[in-house]
């Protein structure tokens, strides 16, 4: 993923907050494995690519879906196809 990236908390599949800006995969990854269970976004501004993880109770992270969307269907070829995100 190219930097910077965004990384989100997501509650019952929605954005719920904005956790932190980062320089790398590696550190966003970090970050969402301290703020514990749950699912979480990593968005990059200058390619517009979405990926979810989602942080398992015993601290591992799990890549779940490459390009998510929010209304759960199956991803379109461009994120600019989602009009409103973000």
């Amino acid at each position: 993923m190219i930097a910077p990236l965004d990384v989100f908390r997501i509650d019952n599949r929605q954005v719920s907050s904005w956790i932190a800006k980062t320089t790398s995969l590696l550190d966003a990854i970090e970050i969402v494995k301290k703020r514990g269970p749950g699912r979480y976004l990593i968005f990059s501004e200058k390619s517009e690519c979405r990926r979810l993880y989602e942080v398992k109770d015993d601290g591992h992270v799990a890549f779940k879906q490459r390009e998510w969307n929010p209304q759960g269907k199956s991803s379109p070829q461009s994120p600019k196809d989602h009009p409103g995100f973000f």
